[in-house]
């Protein structure tokens, strides 16, 4: 699905429980908000590329790492991230990653700064 220009949304399906690997890179119309609920594909999931997605946030990825717990590669590259590192904290995500790519992105921490 890497640069699905008109991916906005990822629905809840039945199909996808042994899902591993989700590439998403440069789908800049999908919504955060895909990733509210994201329990449908990410209890088997290990590898996450959301690079370039530029209406997914921080937030978004936080709540999508509370529900990824097999997930050990994350790349993010050229997002805003305000508020990961303190809502990752609070779920113990981080730790479980062995690949955590957030290059080019933007507030990553509270105060704003990279």
């Amino acid at each position: 699905l890497e640069a699905c220009s008109s991916l906005a949304d990822l629905r809840p399906t039945d199909g996808c429980p042994d899902l591993l690997s989700l590439r998403l890179d440069g789908c800049r119309q999908l919504r955060g908000a895909s990733f509210a609920d994201a329990s449908w594909f990410a209890a088997s999931l290990a590898e996450l590329d959301l690079s370039w997605c530029s209406r997914v946030e921080g937030r978004d990825v936080a709540a999508l790492l509370r529900s990824a717990m097999s997930l050990r590669s994350l790349s993010l590259r050229g997002l805003r991230l305000g508020g990961l590192l303190e809502a990752s904290e609070q779920s113990g995500a981080l730790p479980r990653l062995s690949a955590l790519d957030v290059g080019f992105s933007s507030s990553i921490g509270s105060g704003g700064g990279v």
